[in-house]
């Protein structure tokens, strides 16, 4: 029997196979961007590579990498940040062990979030924006994880005694602390320093230029229409930065 004679079915076969292969695995791939040092399994990224579900990036100081996986979906790693980070057609899973993670996600697509002390999660029926930060990394007594919703609903689970914290645009609670064994020192370095955390209080913001307003408006009348003149700068206070 010859080889020959069936080596264009084997051919066909071997195409079959590995095309199914390569659009089943297509889902397990992401493109990462990278801003400064950022490793990717041990080994330097280059901009605009690809990387596979399972990889371990790490970003260094004043570096950035954001991790592209179609549509709406990305994962955005700060400096000074250390993530392990799975994902798949259905969701995207990060184990956060240092620094700061965010994540977007469309509706129908599912994330979460896992670091020392705390167990992050999305409602999958909506849009999520959020952001997961780790505080103060010098202190091993002190476990804190610090939570942000820019949009979207978010529950953030205590791992030591199982309490729920729902952080919940729709009820204007943008931000959510997981702590351990922490004084009040123990501060993220973005999450409550946000403009979104600032949103919370929009109303607040916005009645507070109306009083700014509202005070330069009497005082132009009491002056009776005399010129009044200020030195030095003039500070300039917005909710949104």
């Amino acid at each position: 029997m010859s080889i020959k004679k069936y080596l264009p079915l084997l051919v066909l076969f071997s195409l079959i196979v590995f095309s199914s292969f390569v659009v089943a695995s297509s889902n397990d791939v992401a493109q990462i961007s990278v801003s400064g040092t950022v490793s990717v399994n041990g080994q330097n990224a280059a901009n605009s590579s690809t990387i596979i579900s399972g990889s371990k990036i790490v970003t260094g100081a004043k570096s950035e990498a954001v991790v592209s996986l179609g549509k709406n979906k990305k994962v955005v790693i700060y400096s000074d940040s250390e993530v392990d980070l799975k994902f798949s057609e259905s969701g995207i899973n990060v184990d956060l062990s240092l620094g700061a993670a965010r994540l977007v996600t469309p509706e129908g697509f599912g994330s979460a979030v896992a670091t020392t002390n705390a167990l992050v999660w999305v409602d999958k029926r909506i849009q999520n924006n959020f952001l997961v930060e780790l505080g103060c990394p010098e202190n091993d007594q002190c476990a804190a994880t610090f939570v942000e919703s820019t949009f979207g609903d978010v529950t953030a689970l205590n791992k030591n005694d199982n309490s729920e914290n729902r952080i919940s645009t729709k009820d204007e609670t943008r931000t959510a602390a997981v702590q351990d064994s922490c004084d009040k020192t123990c501060q993220p370095r973005r999450a409550l320093d946000s403009p979104k955390v600032v949103t919370a209080g929009m109303g607040k913001g916005i009645w507070l230029i109306f009083g700014i307003i509202a005070a330069a408006v009497a005082v132009a009348f009491s002056t009776n229409g005399n010129d009044v003149s200020s030195n030095g700068n003039v500070p300039i206070v917005s909710p949104i930065r």
